[in-house]
């Protein structure tokens, strides 16, 4: 890669060919996967479209697992303590993928940016289960990922945890096997709802 600036016409093109195949190795589908960026936009906003600032950690299936990586000056944190339930009485409703024997539960989450830990919603925590590795990315100034990926097999996921430097704004749930959004919460920002 050279040290070209390149207009803002111009356009980055990438093109990968995909080959998915089936148990026995045969290829069922082939395809071509075009990626197109513009120029402009990459030398505008290098923030963008960086890479994962932290490849991911293993997360025990007990106690506390933190990871943290350093956004252009900002400490950002995350801390993930996993419990193991006592015994699951079948149909009692509980985050369990059932991917997992025995299963292990999310008991807390807490993210920092900077010196300050953000507001939690309890629901993100008491969502999760079965976490197996962790990352933190930054998606766009100020915006920032925690990646979850959970359970394994038909009841793998990936939760995507968006926050900024206050607050959780969104939870994605992204179906393991269909790689397509299963659930999204969004959280409201109700801290100004009694401001006068």
């Amino acid at each position: 890669m050279t040290d070209r600036k390149w207009p803002a016409t111009d356009i980055a093109l990438s093109c990968f060919v995909v080959h998915l195949h089936d148990i026995s190795g045969r290829t069922r589908m082939t395809g071509t996967v075009l990626i197109i960026a513009a120029s402009m936009f990459i030398e505008a906003a290098p923030s963008i479209v960086r890479a994962a600032v932290d490849s991911g950690v293993k997360v025990s299936a007990t106690g506390l697992t933190h990871l943290s990586t350093n956004i252009e000056g900002t400490t950002v944190a995350a801390d993930i303590v996993m419990r193991i339930p006592p015994r699951v009485e079948p149909g009692v409703a509980t985050a369990c993928t059932q991917s997992r024997i025995p299963c292990s539960l999310v008991s807390e989450l807490r993210i920092r940016v900077g010196e300050a830990y953000i507001h939690m919603p309890r629901s993100v925590a008491s969502r999760l289960a079965d976490v197996n590795r962790a990352s933190l990315h930054e998606i766009a100034a100020g915006r920032f990922e925690l990646l979850l990926e959970c359970g394994d097999a038909s009841e793998a996921f990936e939760a995507h945890v968006l926050f900024d430097d206050g607050r959780v704004t969104q939870l994605d749930i992204i179906d393991g096997e269909a790689k397509m959004l299963a659930e999204r919460t969004i959280f409201a920002d109700v801290s100004h709802a009694f401001d006068d």
